[in-house]
């Protein structure tokens, strides 16, 4: 395939595991350039990490000197401000805020803070002069035609790298553990149903264990940890450990404030690990036989969970194995590929 030249700005958070992010999809976008925060390396004290959009700035400089057909925006609520001024290629952003943070983004602009809402008020026109716009789900599309044409935009569900967790998946021989539920990630996770749901099943179930990943607990959120004796905390693991507590964890419950695509869910479904979960996509084959939906109350998250535990240990690995199968129509080749054929329209 012809593959555009490009540069694009992305994030590379510490929360995500290495071959988590939407950064996965440049392996195979390839642009020439690429800009935006790595948490990995940049300080809170850079300006840059304060004001993200500044990156466009960057990106522009090396616009200029160089000669590129696409602009692609992976992050367009966090970054996309004064491109719409700068460039003068098809720019393309891709959008994976929860709904009720999209609205706000086209409405105030201010979800970055304030100085973000001012930048909002002085580029209120930079969605009409997208060339594409990309979501990963159908809600999110509906919000963005209130200020972008529908025919500009297209959904691509976030991926996952299948290669990798393949890899990982074959080599760890763990089996899963029956009374082990994993928990991974930070963003938008409704941690005050979390906590409550772990207390009462700490007097209840006792002898079910919480597996706890996420690198981002303030000190309230560390000192609760510590008081319940049926959550196993984990702070940082790297992705062949991380990737073995999916395999163990009999499932995954993640509860959500929000959520358009996530990764968290992505690998678990990869690893054959099955999720519960109050927000499930509506992108995957068979979802019920491993998609198991709760709302956000004891009694239907309980009903979903000995649901799960009262399947026979062949019966889970039948529904592991559906789920893997499952999850191969969100190969991040896939996605770029989809996303590559954008860029050709535009150019």
């Amino acid at each position: 395939m012809n593959i555009p030249s490009s540069i694009a700005i992305r994030s590379a958070y510490k929360h995500h595991s290495a071959n988590a992010g939407y950064k996965q999809i440049l392996k195979y976008t390839q642009p020439q350039a690429i800009f935006g925060i790595d948490e990995n390396i940049d300080t809170e004290n850079d300006i840059y990490h304060k004001y993200l959009w500044l990156y466009e700035w960057k990106a522009y400089q090396y616009y200029r000197k160089n000669k590129v057909k696409i602009y692609h925006n992976l992050y367009a609520e966090e970054y996309y401000r004064f491109g719409w001024r700068l460039f003068d290629c098809p720019i393309v952003a891709t959008f994976h805020q929860p709904v009720e943070l999209l609205e706000q983004e086209i409405s105030t602009g201010a979800g970055m803070g304030k100085i973000a809402g001012l930048t909002h008020q002085l580029n209120k026109k930079r969605f009409e002069k997208l060339g594409a716009a990309i979501v990963t789900n159908v809600t999110q599309k509906d919000v963005l035609k209130k200020v972008i044409l529908p025919a500009r935009i297209h959904v691509i569900p976030l991926g996952v790298d299948i290669e990798a967790i393949s890899g990982f998946y074959n080599e760890i021989k763990d089996e899963p553990s029956n009374n082990e539920i994993i928990t991974v990630g930070n963003w938008k996770r409704d941690w005050h149903y979390y906590f409550k749901l772990v207390e009462y099943c700490l007097i209840n179930f006792p002898a079910w264990r919480f597996i706890l990943i996420n690198r981002k607990f303030n000190d309230a959120q560390l000192e609760r940890i510590r008081s319940l004796s049926n959550i196993i905390y984990i702070e940082n693991a790297d992705d062949k450990e991380m990737y073995r507590l999916y395999k163990k964890a009999w499932f995954q419950f993640l509860p959500f404030e929000g959520a358009a695509g996530n990764n968290s869910l992505n690998e678990s479904l990869a690893l054959g690990c099955p999720v519960v979960s109050n927000v499930i996509p509506d992108f995957l084959p068979d979802g019920n036989l491993f998609l198991y939906p709760t709302e956000l109350n004891i009694d239907e998250t309980i009903a979903a969970f000995k649901k799960l535990f009262e399947l026979s240990l062949n019966e889970r690995n039948k529904i592991a194995n559906i789920a893997r199968n499952s999850i191969k129509v969100l190969d991040w080749a896939e996605t770029a590929r989809k996303t590559i054929e954008i860029y050709q329209s535009l150019i």
